[in-house]
């Protein structure tokens, strides 16, 4: 009884010495920073310490002598979000200008790196709010959440989309979403239910205006829904030249939320990023149309599923000198155009336990690739295809490691969506050869595959020039097949009238249909089988398999890239016939 006692005894003196020192503080105690202990606020003793660290950033926010907010090293609980505005008499919003956060960078949410400032929060609501704000300044803050994401890359593939699994601890409202940080998510048209709880008398303005230039560095993002969350009101414009930097994220469902169109000029520099859902989303929150941030020197080091899922008829997805180095795929951009320009790729190879997605990239516009590497781990002993959906594709410089690569799922009659690929300068890795133009070489009488991919002129032996325009791929329609798929092994096994169409390695590709269902609606695309791993007999194996493939009856084909052989004086043959498309097999 008497430990009891003195428990109490120390909590209560706990309490009321954060009382006294607020107490104390005045504008002549304040130098170059507000101090949040000395209001309170004091780490690693387990007591909520958000209500102290608010009127801290109240009174950074009226003060004529600092807007510079401390928190010195620890782990500081929060029970409710801190908010930094500066709301008028008639409820609109000043613009607002502060800093706010720790000594030094973090990294690790249970500072074995580094004594840094954790804000570790209890509740699924937001950490940290901002409304108007101009040049405000976040630094060196972990922000350690409460909601709980997998770390399996067969669970995050299991999620779909932004529903959430009863043990997330999450909320998945797009005007309210459990984040870290949420940039002006105040407004009066944001309807009474969907609100945050406890901030309701923040949703008093009318205005349109929101925030701008606010930078977000040296943080730490983990156990969240959504780490940042720009603009989720719907009703708030702006959330320009809104940037992150030297940040680290992990076991989160998404990194970047963007709300609505006017998001625009905003930036992600040197994040490292693992166990994510999606990297950067547009349809998540707000108007659900969010302009994406400009990305570069990204490394997305651990699984991610989707590094994007954007739409939105503003801007485009510009990303250089990044890394995905786990991915299931690229995910969807719905926008202006997409483009990568240094950057590397790889994909996750299908086991027994991970299907293949059904689109490594979906785009509705042009694509393109410059300079950078495309692969999976294993590709040039399983060929997989790499379906790139895309209006026109170009991949410029770099490297691909093996399998076909694919603008459309299968080809339209005549062959029109398989050629919307061009490659300039691309090395086939597993080939050992190089794709597109080499237009400084003249060939002579014995070319030696060096030139794979259609797009060029060549100069035969004769001095005739012989176009080699639209011949991107070889497609050879097989045979009608019945398709069963293997859950367990992920695979496809059928019977073929004739086996001897078929070698280990082949890409096949039919009419069938595979969806998505990360998306609303979901997409269907016409996908591929995936490629020959086994002939036992007529019995024909295919692994690589996408999920929600349409089983049943399909037209099978098989498509590769031609390799050119040696011109000679028979040149005028392979003028008109280098390449055989849609050559029925007789059955």
């Amino acid at each position: 009884m008497k430990y009891l006692i003195l428990l109490l005894l120390i909590f209560f003196s706990l309490s009321c010495h954060k009382n006294e020192r607020l107490t104390k503080v005045t504008l002549n105690d304040v130098t170059s920073y507000i101090d949040i202990t000395k209001f309170g606020a004091m780490p690693d003793d387990d007591i909520d310490d958000s209500e102290a660290i608010q009127k801290a950033i109240d009174f950074a926010i009226k003060s004529d002598k600092s807007s510079n907010v401390y928190c010195p090293p620890g782990v500081y609980i929060l029970n409710n979000g801190l908010v930094i505005a500066n709301k008028k008499d008639n409820g609109e919003y000043f613009f607002v200008t502060l800093t706010i956060g720790g000594k030094t960078a973090t990294y690790a949410n249970d500072q074995n790196i580094g004594k840094t400032t954790v804000f570790k929060m209890l509740k699924p609501s937001f950490g940290l709010a901002l409304q108007s704000a101009r040049n405000c300044i976040i630094e060196n803050i972990v922000f350690d959440g409460c909601s709980r994401f997998a770390t399996n890359a067969i669970e995050i593939i299991k999620q779909n989309g932004n529903s959430l699994d009863p043990g997330a601890n999450a909320v998945n409202n797009s005007f309210s979403p459990s984040c870290a940080i949420v940039i002006d998510p105040f407004h009066k048209n944001v309807p009474v239910k969907d609100r945050y709880l406890g901030h309701e008398n923040n949703y008093s303005n009318n205005s349109t205006g929101g925030s701008s230039m606010v930078l977000i560095k040296g943080c730490s993002f983990f156990h969240h829904y959504i780490a940042i969350a720009n603009n989720p009101s719907a009703s708030v414009a702006n959330g320009d030249n809104i940037r992150a930097e030297n940040c680290h994220a992990s076991t989160c469902h998404t990194f970047w939320s963007a709300g609505q169109s006017q998001s625009r000029a905003n930036s992600i520099d040197n994040v490292y990023a693992m166990y994510l859902h999606t990297f950067v989303s547009g349809v998540q929150i707000g108007a659900k149309n969010g302009t994406p941030p400009n990305i570069t020197n990204l490394n997305l080091a651990g699984f991610c599923k989707q590094a994007f899922d954007i739409s939105t008829g503003f801007s485009g997805l510009n990303v250089y000198r990044s890394y995905f180095e786990s991915l299931w795929s690229l995910g969807i951009c719905i926008g202006l155009s997409t483009s990568f320009e240094q950057c590397q790729f790889s994909f996750i190879t299908p086991s027994e336990e991970i299907f293949m997605a059904p689109f490594q990239l979906y785009t509705n516009n042009s694509t393109t690739f410059r300079d950078c590497n495309i692969q999976y781990f294993s590709n040039c002993i399983n060929p997989m295809p790499i379906i790139f959906r895309s209006e026109s594709l170009l991949i410029s410089g770099g490297s691909i490691e093996g399998g076909v690569v694919v603008a459309d799922g299968i080809t339209n009659t005549g062959g029109d969506d398989l050629h919307k690929v061009s490659m300039d300068n691309v090395k086939i890795k597993c080939l050992g050869k190089v794709a597109g133009k080499k237009t400084s070489e003249k060939p002579s009488d014995n070319i030696k595959d060096e030139i794979i991919m259609g797009g060029e002129v060549i100069l035969s032996s004769d001095g005739d020039m012989i176009a080699n325009m639209g011949t991107t791929y070889d497609v050879v329609y097989l045979e009608e097949g019945i398709l069963n798929i293997d859950f367990k092994s992920k695979k496809i096994l059928f019977t073929s009238k004739d086996s001897q169409m078929y070698k280990v390695g082949d890409n096949l590709f039919s009419t069938n249909y595979a969806i998505y269902n990360d998306c609303t609606p979901p997409i269907s695309i016409r996908s591929f089988l995936g490629y020959v791993s086994k002939k036992i007999g007529n019995e024909i194996e295919i692994t690589g398999v996408p999920m929600n493939l349409t089983l049943g009856g399909a037209s099978i084909y098989k498509v590769s890239y031609p390799l050119l052989k040696s011109l000679n004086s028979d040149s005028k043959q392979i003028k008109g016939n280098n390449v055989i498309r849609f050559k029925k097999i007789k059955q």
